[in-house]
């Protein structure tokens, strides 16, 4: 068996199985690698550990220890798989009442490092409150939005999904859930579009009015990438607007557009991102749970029925027959597909991204093309050449800062700056130039004075000694 440990660097290999259970496996699941996901190997560390791999167009550093339980095959080995997505048509856009002011709230969701913070700023300016979530050592932060003082924007933990492993992730779920804000700001990151709709397609589930506001635009048109937003909107069934949170582009149009959507009132719409017995079975847990649950969540509170999330099932409170009727829905699908029930949502989750960006995203290099930084890190990491290059470079350096430039630049600071003549005595006419001078003058003559003295003592102690002979 051959895992991605097993893989070299320049390698292309497609996922056959993830090995393992539990959160580990969870965890690399929402990462995005999945079976039959493609993972070039970028670089590996010069000790082995860790990986640097590109999957789903991010680049993604991994343990060597977490990589075991990837099994692998070349890609050239491996048949192509093709997954039909149905569909759905965009629904109407919702009214806009932007003479209401009654209070409403705006959650910042989105990734690690997709530029949430920087927006949140951008929206609040001073007018922030930090603090912790009940219970929990994760901060808190809200503000209002500058201008709209009935508007509070509320910063959420960056996460990568909505599952109850991490302390930020049951914090943003259980905000998302149990408060409901009026609207989302759902930030991604647009140089890694892939990657971060995977988060979306989750929060479109709660029905929480959202837009999306892609990130980074600055970046995405430097790198001569090309995003379709009007594709985009169409294919997550809700407002796409292009920002980017470091220049200000775009940031005072995307949070108009959520206090629009927010005082719209209507529950967002809910695209279907699975296919086959897959939506079969969770259609049939959404009849089941029809008035049991909210009727805006319903749809997720089925897929987390599927996935047989123990939280969000026991918040619910169904008794024990209810439970064995959804369960067997989740086991024939599980049958028909030869997975958990867990795998085969993340992997039609992805499987949905990749159609969606597929369609609406150009990406100016492709795939598994090196650029300039790829290729000289091929030859500073090698395994081999690594450790002689560090020693090499750490040799110039100490060579150029003591026994060249560097021996230069002290010498020169202390005769030239520091020194008798520093540079602030060059200018002739300057004040200080002409006291130095002066002062110079004098002690040369004072000089030599002694020195004529010291002469004259030589000369005369001469003189005795010859008239003593």
């Amino acid at each position: 068996m051959k895992t991605l440990r097993d893989a070299k660097i320049g390698d292309t290999v497609t996922v056959v199985k993830l090995h393992g259970e539990g959160a580990l496996k969870r965890r690399v699941m929402d990462m995005g690698i999945t079976k039959g996901v493609e993972i070039y190997v970028r670089k590996v560390a010069p000790l082995g550990d860790p990986v640097e791999i590109t999957v789903r167009g991010y680049e993604l550093s991994i343990r060597r220890s977490d990589a075991e339980i990837i099994e692998v095959e070349e890609a050239s080995k491996v048949a192509e798989r093709s997954v039909s997505v149905a569909s759905s048509p965009v629904a109407s856009a919702v009214s806009q009442s932007s003479d209401d002011s009654r209070e409403i709230k705006i959650a910042l969701a989105g990734d690690p490092n997709c530029g949430k913070t920087t927006l949140f700023n951008e929206l609040t300016g001073g007018s922030q409150y930090v603090g912790n979530w009940p219970g929990v050592t994760v901060e808190k932060k809200e503000g209002r939005l500058k201008g709209r003082r009935n508007v509070i924007i509320q910063d959420l933990p960056g996460i990568y999904s909505l599952s109850p492993y991490s302390p930020e992730e049951v914090v943003t779920r259980t905000y998302l859930v149990e408060e409901r804000p009026d609207a989302v700001i759902d930030i991604i990151d647009g140089t890694n579009l892939e990657r971060n709709l995977y988060l979306t397609t989750q929060l479109l589930e709660l029905g929480i009015p959202t837009v999306v506001a892609v990130n980074m635009m600055d970046i995405v048109r430097k790198n001569g990438d090309d995003i379709d937003f009007g594709r985009l909107s169409l294919e997550l069934q809700c407002p796409v607007v292009p920002i980017s949170a470091l220049t200000g582009e775009g940031v005072h149009e995307v949070a108009a557009k959520a206090v629009e959507l927010a005082h719209g009132g209507e529950t967002a719409p809910r695209p279907h991102v699975f296919t086959g017995s897959v939506e079969h079975a969770i259609a049939h847990i959404e009849e089941s749970i029809q008035g049991k649950v909210p009727e805006q969540s319903i749809r997720w509170h089925a897929i987390k029925i599927f996935e047989r999330d123990e939280k969000a099932v026991a918040g619910l409170g169904f008794d024990s027959e209810l439970l064995a009727h959804l369960n067997e829905h989740v086991a024939e699908c599980e049958k028909e597909m030869d997975d958990d029930s867990v795998s085969i949502v993340i992997d039609q989750r992805y499987a949905r991204v990749k159609e969606v960006t597929d369609r609406a995203f150009r990406r100016r290099i492709g795939r598994g093309q090196l650029t300039l930084s790829d290729k000289i890190d091929r030859v500073v990491t090698n395994r081999v050449l690594a450790l002689p290059i560090f020693a090499a470079v750490i040799w110039l350096m100490y060579y150029i800062s003591v026994t060249t430039v560097g021996s230069w630049m002290t010498d020169w600071a202390n005769d030239g700056v520091f020194g008798e003549a520093g540079w602030h005595l060059t200018w002739p006419t300057s004040a200080k130039a002409i006291a130095w001078k002066e002062d110079t003058a004098e002690f040369m003559a004072a000089q030599a004075r002694i020195e004529a003295f010291e002469s004259a003592g030589d000369e005369n102690a001469t003189r005795l000694f010859r008239v003593e002979d």
